[in-house]
């Protein structure tokens, strides 16, 4: 896990060793460990690493990293399935000089070209320059879990890098993407689900999960979509006993890969069911002293919204130590702007405030390594509103099971309200339904519009929802894990352990198990008015029983209501409506809108101010 960033000119000019010091040692947080650089002869291209030395502690690892006499690779991530490919590749003649996982990069490369992204199971982001071919291959895995940022212009040059800020290091002028901002304002996003290159600046783009680029001496790229599972369910007959086991099969070898290091791995632990059933794993497979087992938690002081009594029952139920961090709104104040300046965004709530606390806590008990239950919601069907669109495919198919499915989840849940005779009047008469969601879409653009001030309103008063209506499950966990939802998680915590210098690992989503579940039908994911139905049914036994049949979910989540109304929040978000009226960006503020406007107000002081710097650290 590290930090990568480079240079490519293609006008004729000269790479510089203190450009690359400068774009490359503002990310220095990712990787402590070591620094090193590589210039090509001609000068016309330049590598970056800051290494944070996970597999293959020794110098052999050390990156860039050469191979052949004709590779020159930058690495962020893990191949968590490295050995068996280094086996494989052996068998075809090559040889290695380390132990590390990144080497195996550049040998698939050679081997199979592009094709190599299919063999990888793993977290990366790469940047690979061939000599002989004078081209460069870029690839990102396939959720997005480690980033890559390029600025290109043809014909001059190409830059990139782990983060944001190693664009704006090197374009040293840059401006913020209004569209972006507007989308934040309006509708809280931290993406635009119509153009997943963009973000939050200028001529700064992302390169989507599961692609790749090359690009060749003249400046010309080609991108490549290498992985995806269809929109389309594929009906499976499959009995729950074999998915089950299938399904335990797949975690487990996951976890088995993930736990892969030469330092000690530990785990972020909310007291859910995903992040308790990974805990049980670990301790399973866990059998070195060496890496003896830790876990993290955030803890809050509101009853509703703390997690603790959970936690305590896991520790007490497998006789491990839970490490524990206290986070309220004073927390927050003290670490928002650092954490903004990680993030390179603004955030939609403060749930990231929390995340940041853990791994502020793991990083101070010498762990560098954390498993973490991201992903298992997205494709398990782990939150309950994914019970809305489940309900709408049962009305069209089996309105029979839908009244005992909707009896059965109204028995499971707390909240008696939720998706209440409203929710099922319009089930029932879809056409109502249709008339009343085009009222409430225009009311809603209406009332999130109002706030606008004169830098955004007149350019985007007009602007459609970027939102779909009610769709299948499938097509609902389909757009939550590849569209909109899921990534925005994986750059939070991307973001936040790796401020810490800590790599986070995630389980959930081996695409292997990824595959398979959205093989599966949709009454293993929700039954009987349980969410992440397969998950229960895999892990009951093992877990205590008010864990696995649990029937609420927090996951970190901070009393950000309580917050707010604390006198040093209210005179923060005071004072953040004054600025962004006095910049134009908001005229009469939305009291339900507090919180986008205080974090929208720190993201422009913490990058665009006069004052602002890169050199946070």
């Amino acid at each position: 896990m590290c930090g990568i960033a480079g240079i490519l000119y293609f006008n004729g000019s000269s790479v510089e060793s203190t450009e690359i010091d400068r774009i490359t040692q503002v990310i220095r947080h990712r990787g402590p460990d070591k620094y090193q650089q590589w210039i090509s002869d001609d000068r016309s291209i330049g590598f970056g690493h800051q290494r944070l030395s996970i597999i293959d502690l020794s110098e052999l690892a050390d990156q860039p990293m050469h191979y052949m006499d004709r590779y020159v690779i930058t690495f962020n991530g893990e191949i968590y399935n490295y050995i068996e490919l280094r086996e494989e590749l052996q068998k075809l003649g090559y040889r290695f000089t380390s132990h590390t996982d990144t080497e195996v990069v550049p040998t698939a490369w050679d081997a199979w070209k592009e094709k190599c992204l299919d063999r990888f199971e793993g977290m990366f982001a790469f940047s690979l320059y061939d000599k002989q071919e004078k081209l460069m291959f870029c690839a990102r895995d396939r959720f997005g879990e480690k980033p890559f940022f390029f600025h290109h212009t043809p014909g001059s040059h190409f830059v990139f890098g782990s983060e944001i800020k190693v664009i704006l290091a090197w374009l040293r002028n840059y401006s913020l993407d209004q569209e972006m901002f507007f989308l934040f304002l309006t509708y809280y996003l931290h993406e635009n689900p119509r153009n997943r290159k963009q973000t939050f600046f200028e001529n700064v783009h992302r390169l989507e999960a599961a692609h790749y680029l090359i690009i060749n001496e003249q400046g010309e790229i080609y991108k490549q979509k290498y992985w995806e599972i269809s929109d389309q369910q594929i009906p499976s007959d499959i009995t729950i006993c074999d998915a089950v086991e299938t399904f335990r099969g797949l975690l487990e070898q996951s976890v088995s890969r993930r736990l892969r290091s030469d330092v000690p791995v530990g785990t972020s632990l909310s007291g859910g069911l995903d992040s308790s059933t990974l805990a049980h794993i670990i301790l399973q497979q866990q059998t070195s002293a060496q890496h003896q087992f830790k876990s993290f938690t955030a803890r809050f002081q509101s009853r509703t919204k703390d997690e603790g009594y959970y936690v305590r029952l896991l520790a007490n139920a497998y006789q491990f130590t839970s490490y524990q961090t206290l986070v309220n709104e004073f927390v927050l104040m003290n670490d928002i702007e650092k954490l903004v300046w990680h993030q390179e965004q603004p955030i939609a709530s403060a749930s990231p405030v929390a995340q940041w606390e853990v791994m502020k806590l793991a990083h101070r008990h010498k762990v560098k390594v954390l498993l973490d239950g991201q992903g298992a919601d997205e494709t398990l069907a782990g939150y309950t509103h994914y019970y809305e669109p489940y309900f709408k495919d049962l009305i069209t198919t089996n309105i029979p099971l839908f009244f005992r499915e909707y009896s059965n989840f109204r028995k499971n849940k707390q909240d008696r309200n939720i998706f209440g005779y409203n929710f099922l009047l319009e089930l029932m008469m879809p056409g109502l339904r249709k008339k009343m969601a085009r009222l409430r879409g225009a009311a809603f653009s209406l009332n999130y519009l109002k706030d606008l001030g004169p830098v955004l309103h007149p350019a985007f008063s007009s602007y459609d929802s970027p939102f779909d209506g009610m769709k299948s499950l499938y097509s609902t966990l389909h757009s939550a894990t590849f569209n909109y939802g899921l990534e925005k998680l994986l750059s939070f915590a991307d973001r936040n352990s790796m401020a810490f210098s800590l790599e986070v690992r995630l389980p959930y989503l081996d695409h292997k198990l990824v595959e398979f579940l959205f093989s599966l039908p949709s009454d293993m994911k929700l039954n009987q008015g349980w969410t992440k139905y397969l998950l229960r049914l895999a892990y009951s036994e093992q877990l205590p029983a008010a864990i696995s049949w649990r029937t609420d979910k927090l996951g970190f989540e901070p009393p950000q209501e309580t917050w707010m109304k604390s006198p040093l929040m209210r005179q923060k978000i005071q004072e953040s409506i004054l600025s962004l009226q006095q910049k134009g960006y908001i005229s009469k503020p939305d009291p339900g809108k507090s919180w986008i406007y205080f974090i929208a107000d720190v993201f422009l002081k913490t990058f665009f101010q006069e004052n602002s710097g890169l050199n946070q650290d």
